[in-house]
């Protein structure tokens, strides 16, 4: 793999990360601006933009980065134009149809959500809809080339101009009410993407000029490809989208007012979430950078066993100490990051980070696993078990929010449930297909590493009783090192490891 490629996957390593950190940091003033219940507002519109742009995003970019890398393989440059455009034309027709439907629909969906109060958020968040979708093209596009580097910029811009944006808009309209506020935010997420689709379009606009010859059989066998990954994409945000119908109204149905149900789903959905996603987010971007390249070795009739094998195992390697250090410190992270929480919310948010820690586990292994799946053209798999993850998920909700001793806590239950499901399938699935294994050596190593980290934590707490936001770094930083110090000593981890994974197996 050469050096391009390689500081491309770093760059977008780094600026998916960057950009979660400026989603949290989003996120934080945000949550102090318009408080659990502005939150719970912004939470129900959220989602269901969500879903429908990932269902199309999802598919259309996976499907775009899978095309282009066997078509480079191939040497066939005019598929690859062909197969931009049409990506890009469907993703348009679908965006429209969409935007049109949503906008005309929002007043009963914010009906059947509890709270109709969350209305105008959805024309604020609908009006880049359209630009959000066809970003997930350009890039696409890019990384199918495995150059990352326009899709970090695009991380990045987009994010700092929904911060920047998002933030201004919020705190300027949330003066004159909470449901104001909650449209100022959701409408910093559209111009982000408007602007950020600009970026590409700047840098593409000698592609509209590309002439090729596609016909109905083209767009049928490229919809057919997108279908199945845009399922398993989809599936995700499709429960957070009903998690948004049926939580408030479940909690209310346990004894709750709609004011304080509203407060604890945002709570959940608005400030825990957010938290569990950060590590999900690396692996996602490792998983983008990995996707192209399986791929391309397929093509070539090479053995992936080992590439596999080693993102398994560095996921192992990034995950585990994070569950295990935001178990620990979850605490002192709702204190710095929520300062405004009374304390019967601190205290709910501290659990419910707490035992959101298994999901986020879960989380990041099945995003891999959808990851190599996809890879070796089994994408249905996916679709199944996340499918039938969700179900689980949504019957286990159903029965445990509406127990007045569990509430807020059974979605989070159930969310555990229904991503190790999916996992576990998933990883059957992939074994069967492609045979990979982790040694027992590695993973002893790293749970021996992991228990040392957890000790010093736990002593460092009790020593502080308390924490600051230097000593909270503080503490963290030096964890970090004792975690990474130990398995480079007597673990199996050498820096050169890491180096070949992000090469995407050498």
């Amino acid at each position: 793999m050469n050096i391009g490629s390689f500081n491309g996957t770093v760059a977008l390593v780094f600026a998916s990360f960057i950009s979660k950190v400026f989603g949290a940091i989003y996120r934080i003033p945000l949550s102090n601006l318009l408080g659990a219940e502005g939150m719970g507002l912004y939470q129900m519109a959220f989602p269901i933009y969500s879903f429908f742009l990932t269902f199309i995003t999802g598919g259309v970019s996976s499907t775009l980065s899978r095309r282009i890398s066997i078509c480079r393989a191939k040497g066939n440059n005019e598929q690859i134009n062909m197969n931009f455009i049409i990506g890009k034309r469907v993703s348009l027709f679908y965006g429209i149809i969409v935007s049109i439907v949503l906008l005309l629909l929002a007043y009963p969906i914010s009906y059947l959500q509890g709270n109709t109060d969350a209305l105008l958020g959805y024309f604020a968040i609908m009006l880049g809809f359209v630009f959000a979708t066809l970003l997930g093209v350009y890039r696409g596009y890019y990384q199918g080339h495995e150059n990352m580097y326009p899709t970090a910029i695009s991380q990045m811009l987009e994010q700092s101009l929904k911060l920047l944006i998002g933030l201004t808009l919020a705190w300027v309209l949330s003066k004159k009410s909470v449901t104001l506020g909650v449209v100022g935010a959701l409408l910093g997420v559209s111009i982000s993407e408007i602007i950020s689709f600009l970026y590409f379009l700047i840098k593409n606009k000698a592609s509209y000029k590309t002439k090729v010859r596609i016909n109905k059989r083209h767009y049928i066998n490229f919809i057919k490809d997108c279908l199945p990954v845009s399922a398993s994409y989809g599936i995700l945000p499709l429960s957070t989208l009903i998690d948004s119908f049926l939580v408030i109204n479940l909690l209310c149905i346990s004894g709750f007012s709609k004011m304080f149900a509203t407060s604890l789903f945002g709570v959940e959905m608005g400030m825990v979430l957010p938290l569990i996603n950060i590590p999900n987010i690396i692996i996602s971007a490792l998983a983008i950078t990995y996707l192209p390249t399986l791929c391309f070795k397929l093509e070539k009739k090479n053995n992936i066993s080992r590439d596999i094998s080693n993102a398994f195992r560095v996921v192992l390697l990034l995950i585990l100490p994070c569950c295990v250090g935001v178990y620990i410190m979850a605490s002192p992270i709702i204190s710095i990051l929520y300062s405004g929480l009374n304390l019967t919310m601190h205290n709910i948010a501290t659990k419910l980070l707490q035992f959101s820690v298994f999901e986020m586990f879960f989380m990041c292994f099945v995003t891999i696993s959808n990851c190599c799946l996809i890879s070796i053209n089994r994408t249905k798999t996916p679709m199944f078990s996340m499918g039938l993850g969700v179900i689980i998920k949504t019957i286990l909700t159903s029965v445990l929010v509406p127990n007045p001793n569990i509430n807020i806590l059974g979605l989070v239950v159930a969310s555990v449930c229904g991503y190790s499901i999916t996992c576990i399938i998933n990883i059957g699935v992939l074994k069967n297909n492609v045979p990979f294994r982790l040694s027992a050596k590695n993973i002893i190593s790293t749970i021996a590493s992991v228990v040392v980290m957890a000790g010093f934590l736990i002593a460092y707490n009790a020593f502080l009783k308390g924490s600051t936001f230097v000593t909270f770094v503080t503490g963290v930083m030096m964890a970090i090192i004792i975690y990474f110090g130990i398995e480079m000593v007597f673990g199996e981890l050498k820096i050169k490891d890491l180096k070949i994974w992000l090469q995407k197996g050498g």
